[in-house]
């Protein structure tokens, strides 16, 4: 996910240089060459021939319970939304750019995956499964508003320990700090919007904690408060930003 960070500075700074027929195309060359460049220069990127490996899914003896694969879910979901909004800019038509947007999400991603199979990780086959889903689950919601207005998907995050100490784990794949989850916002339903409740949001997700060899899994249901929509008079920037992001403590769980 770091080369991502660095592919989204560069798509912006060289594609908005180039006519606009052809910055769709530069954005996803030069994401590509990113990805492949640094995957050879850090991730051992042709090392290994060509293979594949399973890594399972949400199971106790997978890596991470499957937050690795939420993880994939979310990039892809949030990436496609980032380069819709980024082709707009462009002057992109609004169906183009949500349609392209979601494909160019896909891309990197699987470049990322091809990249992978020739390293010590492997083609994981489930990873290309949920960043395929994560890309058009994207699409879909821009391409309906008023799901979109009704359904966030969200990440939280707090930092362990061992980032907090230093620790050489990477911050992107702090798993035992994360949450994935889908919420429900109760403003865009049409009986709450005159109650108190469009304040609040109806949560289902997941996480997964790793500790002395062994992995416990957390589905749950929760009741929070609505950033999206508290903050919407304040802030376009704050709005946007927690419909991506769920902030820890706001919220009830069971």
């Amino acid at each position: 996910m770091r080369i991502l960070m660095i592919t989204l500075v560069l798509v912006f700074s060289l594609s908005a240089k180039e006519p606009q027929e052809s910055k769709i195309l530069y954005t996803n060359l030069i994401g590509s060459a990113t990805i492949i460049t640094w995957g050879v220069l850090n991730w051992d990127y042709g090392k290994r021939g060509m293979h594949s490996s399973s890594e399972g899914w949400f199971g106790k003896d997978t890596k991470s319970g499957g937050m690795d694969k939420l993880g994939h879910f979310y990039t892809t979901f949030a990436l496609s939304h980032y380069f819709a909004n980024l082709y707009l800019g462009f002057g992109y038509e609004k169906n183009k750019a949500i349609k392209q947007g979601a494909i160019s999400s896909l891309i990197l991603n699987s470049v990322m995956e091809v990249g992978d199979s020739f390293s010590s990780y492997g083609f994981s086959y489930e990873d290309f499964i949920v960043n395929a889903l994560g890309s058009y689950v994207g699409y879909y919601l821009l391409m309906h508003p008023a799901v979109n207005d009704i359904i966030d998907i969200r990440l939280e995050y707090k930092p362990t320990k061992k980032i907090r100490s230093g620790d050489s784990i990477d911050v992107l794949t702090d798993y035992n700090g994360m949450k994935f989850l889908t919420a429900v916002k109760f403003n865009a339903l049409e009986n709450f919007q005159d109650t108190f409740l469009k304040y609040f949001e109806f949560h289902l997700g997941y996480y997964a904690r790793k500790g002395s060899g062994k992995i416990d899994r957390y589905p749950y249901v929760a009741i929070g408060i609505n950033f999206s929509y508290i903050l919407a008079p304040v802030s376009k920037k704050a709005e946007r930003f927690f419909h991506y992001y769920q902030m820890p403590y706001s919220y009830y769980s069971f």
